[in-house]
Formats: structure tokens, C-alpha cells, sequence
């Protein structure tokens, strides 16, 4: 593949996409493998990461990629989304419960109805915990994206209630959504309402979003688990996919 001279850009994002939805599917794949054999993804990730590092060294030195530095860039993205995955692994899976499980301690967490508050870029990720806590643990949840939050959504909590406002932040989101977070943050310490923050990891957005999946999705299982609930039937779903098969 890397033997010939590679000059058009084209050729050369549509090869780095190819590289790049590989290994997110490979680590993806290994990450669910993990719900049911830590040990057998911990194994898999190493593999990947093997794998990832012989075709990086072989792109790296091919002629036409050599001499240009966004691609080193990109594939140094892709190496981070598995180094971030492998280290990240540590603090969520069943293997490893203790204070240290990130994951085991948001799903002790919550205990009312969350109330999750997102930055745009991580809206796929708030919209995946979201749903998965309601099919996992049978949960209640609101999202509400942080700018609406300061507007309409922060009115809602000058009255008591079961509500838990989770703020999901990214590692360098843009300084106006950081000054939002903080005057959000203030206004709840003044009201002595608690709120957990989850911040993400610091990479590409890809490696943000993967990281916050896996992370909330471990936290739904727990959840389900402490709350004694098994999150494998969907008699609620089977209700209405039956109903519309009619």
C-alpha cells in the first residue's frame, strides 16, 4: 500500500480515515468485550496498539508521507485514542473496583434524577449517557446543552427537587463555555445544590467522545447494578415494537 508516491490530498485523507475507522472500530469492539472479559480486551488493546505502532512506523517513512507533518499529527491522534483507551481502561472496568474506578464512583453518585448539562462538541456523548442510563437503569434523565442552561434551564433550580446536575466539560472547551461552567458552578454552590463534574481526557475530539462513551456507559451498568436491576430486558421497548408491527 505504501510503496507507491502518494501526492494527491485527497488520496492522503482518505487513507488516514480508513487508518483511523479501523482502529476505532477494533477498540471499540474491545471495549464491549470487556463488559464480559476484562482480561481478553486488556489483551486486545494491547494487540492493537502493536499492530497500530508497525503500520505508524510504515506510513511514517513512505514515500510522499515522510516530509509532511500534518500527517505525523494525525497518526499521533490515532496513537492517542489507543494509549488514552488502554490507560483509561484502569478506571472503569469491573477489575479494577475500588475508589479508583471512575465509573463505579459516578454511578454511586447518582441517586435522584440526573440532569445532564453538555458543551455542543460532546453532545453525542450526554445523548449516549442519557440513554443509556434510561435502558439500563430505568432512569428518568434530562440533557440540556450549557448554554441554554444559563438561560431557561437554570430557573428550574430555584426549587428543591431530586434533581442531579451533571456536568460533562471538556479538557479545552472554548473560554466562553468555560465561563459559563463557572458562573453555573457558582450559582449551584450558592444554592448548596451538589453536582458532579465529568471532565474529558485531553486529546482529539475523538478521543474525547470514545473516552466519555465507555466511561458512562460502565457508570449505567453500575448503576443498574447497585439499584438491583437488570438491564437486559426491555419489556417497555418489546411494548412498542410489537404494537407497530400491527
Amino acid at each position: 500500500m505504501f510503496t507507491k508516491p502518494v501526492r494527491r490530498r485527497s488520496e492522503i485523507a482518505s487513507l488516514l480515515h480508513s487508518i483511523g475507522s479501523a482502529i476505532i472500530k477494533d477498540v471499540t469492539e474491545a471495549m464491549k468485550s470487556a463488559q464480559v472479559d476484562p482480561k481478553k480486551a486488556i489483551m486486545m488493546l494491547n494487540e492493537i496498539n502493536i499492530s497500530f505502532h508497525e503500520l505508524f512506523i510504515k506510513v511514517r517513512w513512505a514515500d510522499g508521507f515522510k516530509d509532511m507533518a500534518d500527517v505525523r499529527y494525525e497518526l499521533n491522534d490515532i496513537q492517542k485514542v489507543i494509549n488514552d483507551s488502554r490507560a483509561d481502561f484502569t478506571t472503569m472496568a469491573s477489575i479494577y473496583m475500588n475508589e479508583n474506578n471512575n465509573a463505579l464512583n459516578i454511578a454511586e453518585w447518582i441517586t435522584g434524577i440526573p440532569v445532564i448539562y453538555y458543551p455542543w462538541g460532546l453532545q453525542s456523548a450526554a445523548i449516549r449517557f442519557k440513554n443509556s442510563l434510561q435502558e439500563n437503569s430505568n432512569l428518568h434523565v434530562i440533557t440540556e446543552d450549557v448554554i441554554e442552561a444559563c438561560h431557561n434551564g437554570i430557573v428550574s433550580w430555584e426549587r428543591n427537587s431530586n434533581m442531579q446536575p451533571i456536568l460533562i466539560q471538556g479538557y479545552d472547551d472554548y473560554f466562553k463555555t468555560k465561563e459559563r461552567w463557572k458562573i453555573l458552578k457558582e450559582f449551584f454552590n450558592s444554592k448548596q445544590i451538589e453536582y458532579k463534574e465529568i471532565r474529558s481526557l485531553n486529546g482529539s475530539i475523538i478521543s474525547k467522545i470514545i473516552n466519555l462513551i465507555y466511561l458512562l456507559d460502565y457508570a449505567s451498568i453500575y448503576h443498574s447494578v447497585i439499584s438491583g436491576i437488570d438491564p437486559s430486558p426491555v419489556s417497555a421497548i418489546d411494548f412498542i415494537k410489537e404494537r407497530l408491527s400491527k
